[in-house]
């Protein structure tokens, strides 16, 4: 600004040129004071949006005067054809199950197109944890604006926006009440989808389906139409259609129109209907609905929180996904139609009546000092309720207790009262005559237990026993313990230990158990549980109890028994007290501490002739070396052995046994064989060096376990490219002959493992690889790679067949490693076997099991055995980082700074 005076100014001493630019310095006051909002830039992509690639969602509410139990509406847009969907709302914790079911019904109609991305603002019905974790089990992305900037949801705005410009002139064209604003909002939805946008010279439905959409349909909302009266309700002479109000349509054949009397809502053939275009109806028959109605308020600030808790979404959630199972399992008919209740959220995307306004003038909207708009609300239906004939019952209050909608709005579990009288009639009100005969509406409150997924029907159970006992078990302040782990935590221990040692007395004096000793063979001992009882009597007050329960006589046989959890077992063999022997045909290896094997040792040369060739220092092929921090497990002698047989053992070394493979499959340089290629001959002992890689990198060189397995898999027909890569794996182990497996003193015998697969490792036959290694300790104690038989259709699926294949050899190492720990009375595995992936998706599908959704359907259930694993405490699948992955040197080729931290990590 300075700069400007400055130059429109005369006889000043500053130059123009000289006077600093705002370019060139950041003034602290002008960045802090000034703001102005700027477009953003321009984005230029390389090629347009794919459909569904990505939808952009909002939320418009809440919304005064509300649309029978909706106060909002949800707008969805497509970001490539403005393709746009508008579902209504009677809650905000309702988002969460309306977009799964429409991510479902979008995945059935188009299954070509995949959803990728999902962007919203940041409401918190948006940022859900749960919505996130569903999104990310079928690898939709979700985004979320800078809070605040409503320009970078632009998109869903300026849909809302444009649906409220056309729904207002519809409403005011009409005389329909504004509480009927939901019409309005779905027909203009509608009409939207037939608008080209400014983007398109053709609408977003023709875009979608191909064909231009067709408008013979269409007729001015809220007209007059006469309706055929179906045939058991019309007579010969009577008349044989009836008068109704259209607002809008649910296919080209199919239109939606109001009773006029009640505000029921109905649909009808578009073929059998005659449109009058010259008058219009009011709700209420006869009375004619004045033209000052109430206003809308789009935004409404400050009405009382009415909103149900957000368990009731939770179990709506749960109800789309078990009927999202029950679908994919029985297409065509739902065979336990029992367990199907009534749902919260309403079915169709309006309700089922419209309130009718009385004969009295309905006024703006106002707020008076010290009353609230429910009280307003309620006052207005008890004086409704009054002129209502005692002869008409109302729907609801026949036979059956019910809660209308608008008490179930803040319905609270506890706190649910059966009584017709004061109940709130205002949403649900039909009248009964003989010439309106309907079925009568019975609304449920069904309870959903969210553990067991069961329902039960009220109308055909009269006391909900599994309802009561759970509420009873809650309601106990002091619970009894389940374990002795439980007692021995509770500030009543002493008591209950006083009770134990009183029992077990009374039992040794019996003789109902004799000294602790060890099981013979071929006897397995019975289980045992602790039985905990506080016995009371009607005031909640602990009685004396017999010490010793009533016992059987004196049995002829001996029974045997575990140790109870607590008891102390006399002259327990110390940890260190153990010894294995390993038999190979008539080789021993003595594995235990120097007295216990001295001891077994004089056993063994009493019994056999034996001779004794001190510390094992190399046993089928490998060399063991005793140092002082642990052992060295190598095969060193046999490198060198085939190094010098191949002649290779004075070749230059290697930094990996593998070059990097290039992406472009004609690239490839461990391809198969092409036409009028070479295969090599019998000079070459292609196969011989296989098998001996093969042995080497089974039995102490996990380094080279992909390498080998890759180049094996062209052992019938070899080539000079093959060869090449065989002489580089030589060449590595030459510069590491030395290197080996080293077993640390005094490390943890936890089991961790990891996994991981190469989506496309073998591009040529379309199959994928599998990797996984185990440490014990740290260090590695087994491990694989090889081609999987299935073919992957997606990197998730690759990872589950590799976290399968996995788990089989977990299982066995669990076992192994617990049978040898609990053998030698040196502890157990007590907690689950850690197994590490880097997919996010494959572990979300295992925590939650088998979902059956277009992406995983067609996977077998039997490849979901780890989330069996999981769910039972065997294994814990816990994700890490791709650069943290072990398993990654067994399913790719890898740089030297990769490879190195692999082959470090699994202390080699």
């Amino acid at each position: 600004m300075m700069r400007k005076i400055i130059g429109n100014s005369i006889s000043h001493h500053l130059i123009t040129d000289k006077f600093p630019k705002s370019s060139d310095f950041v003034c602290t006051a002008c960045a802090t004071g000034k703001l102005i909002l700027r477009p953003s830039y321009l984005k230029i992509r390389a090629e347009p949006l794919k459909f569904l690639e990505r939808i952009q969602g909002d939320i418009c509410g809440p919304i005064v005067p509300r649309f029978g139990p909706f106060r909002y509406f949800m707008v969805l847009i497509d970001a490539s054809t403005r393709w746009s969907h508008v579902c209504l709302l009677s809650t905000r914790n309702h988002v969460f199950a309306k977009l799964m079911s429409q991510i479902i019904r979008l995945k059935a109609n188009y299954p070509e197109h995949r959803i990728q991305s999902i962007r919203m603002d940041n409401a918190a019905e948006f940022t859900s944890h749960a919505f996130d974790d569903y999104c990310m089990a079928l690898g939709i992305q979700v985004q979320h604006s800078v809070s605040y900037v409503h320009t970078q949801n632009g998109l869903a705005e300026s849909l809302i926006k444009r649906i409220k410009l056309i729904a207002r002139p519809l409403l005011m064209n009409c005389k329909l009440p504004s509480s009927c604003w939901g019409h309005a909002v779905l027909h203009a939805a509608d009409l939207v989808q037939l608008r080209p946008t400014a983007y398109h010279e053709t609408s977003r439905m023709q875009l979608v389906r191909g064909n231009p959409p067709s408008i013979f349909h269409l007729h001015k909302f809220g007209y007059a139409v006469y309706i055929p009266i179906s045939q058991p309700q019309h007579t010969a002479m009577g008349p044989h259609r009836k008068v109704g109000i259209y607002v809008g349509f649910k296919s080209p054949s199919i239109i939606k129109y109001l009773e006029p009397l009640t505000g029921d809502l109905f649909t009808a053939r578009f073929a059998d209907s005659i449109f009058d275009e010259e008058h219009f109806l009011a709700l209420g028959g006869e009375f004619k609905y004045q033209k000052e109605c109430q206003e809308i308020d789009w935004d409404a600030q400050g009405i009382p929180a009415s909103d149900p808790r957000p368990t009731e979404a939770e179990f709506q959630v749960q109800k789309i996904i078990h009927l999202q199972r029950l679908a994919n399992n029985l297409p065509d008919t739902f065979t336990n139609y029992k367990g199907v209740t009534k749902s919260f959220i309403p079915a169709q995307n309006a309700p089922e009546i419209v309130e009718v306004p009385n004969k009295t003038t309905q006024l703006p909207l106002t707020k008076k000092r010290g009353r609230s708009m429910a009280t307003q609300r309620e006052t207005i239906a008890n004086k409704q309720r009054k002129t209502v004939n005692a002869n008409q019952p109302l729907v609801g209050t026949h036979q059956i207790d019910t809660i209308c909608q608008a008490d179930r709005d803040s319905l609270q579990p506890s706190s649910v009262v059966h009584n017709a009288e004061t109940r709130n009639s205002e949403d649900h009100r039909h009248i009964v005559s003989g010439h309106h005969n309907e079925s009568i509406r019975v609304d449920e409150i069904a309870i959903n237990y969210s553990e067991t997924r069961e329902s039960f029907d009220r109308r055909a159970t009269i006391v909900d026993t599994n309802f009561s006992e759970q509420i009873a078990e809650c309601l106990q302040v002091d619970p009894e313990p389940r374990s002795i782990k439980e007692c021995q935590k509770r500030s009543d221990w002493n008591k209950w230990k006083d009770a134990i040692d009183a029992e077990l007395a009374s039992l040794y004096k019996r003789d109902v158990f004799s000294a602790v000793m060890p099981t013979p063979r071929g006897i397995f001992p019975v289980g045992y549980k602790w039985v905990f009882v506080r016995k009371r009597n009607e005031n909640n007050e602990v009685l004396m109890d017999v010490v010793t329960a009533y016992l059987y006589e004196s049995l002829d046989s001996d029974i045997y028994m575990k140790v109870p959890d607590g008891i102390d077992i006399p002259n327990q063999k110390s940890p260190t007290g153990f010894c294995i022997i390993s038999v190979y045909v008539d080789d021993l290896n003595i594995i235990g501490n120097t007295q216990d094997i001295n001891e077994a040792r004089h056993h063994l040369k009493t019994e056999f002739e034996m001779k004794d060739l001190g510390q094992t220092k190399f046993y089928l092929g490998l060399q063991l070396e005793h140092l002082p921090s642990g052992i060295l497990v190598h095969q060193s002698a046999y490198t060198q052995k085939i190094l010098e047989k191949f002649n290779m053992d004075k070749s230059y070394s290697s930094k990996t046994p593998m070059v990097a493979r290039s992406l472009d499959v004609e690239k490839d340089p461990f391809r198969p064989k092409e036409d009028g290629e070479d295969v090599l001959g019998p000079d070459f002992p292609y196969l011989s060096v296989i098998g001996a890689l093969m042995y080497h990198a089974n039995s102490m060189r996990p380094d080279i376990a992909f390498s080998v397995n890759l180049l094996a898999r062209y052992s019938a027909a070899p080539t000079n490219r093959h060869w090449t890569g065989v002489k580089n794996v030589f060449r590595y182990i030459n510069g590491t002959r030395d290197l080996g497996l080293f077993f640390k003193k005094n490390q943890d015998s936890t089991l961790i493992g990891y996994t991981n697969a190469g989506y496309l490792s073998d591009p040529h036959n379309a199959r994928s690889q599998t990797g996984f290694v185990f440490l014990q300790g740290g260090t590695a104690i087994s491990w694989k790679s090889s081609k999987q038989t299935l073919v992957a259709t997606s990197t998730n699926h690759s990872e589950i067949i590799a976290l399968y294949e996995a788990s089989h050899e977990c299982v066995w190492l669990h076992r192994m490693v617990n049978h040898i720990l609990t053998s030698c009375c040196i502890g157990s595995l007590e907690s689950p076997t850690i197994i590490y992936e880097d997919n996010a998706a494959c572990i979300v599908q295992m925590e939650t099991g088998y979902i059956k959704s277009n992406i995983t359907k067609h996977i077998a259930p039997k490849l979901f055995y780890p989330h069996e694993l999981q769910q039972h405490g065997d294994i814990n699948i816990l994700q890490t980082k791709s650069c943290d992955n072990l398993a990654d040197l067994f399913t790719k080729s890898l740089p030297y700074s990769t490879f190195f931290k692999c082959v470090e990590g699994i202390d080699i």
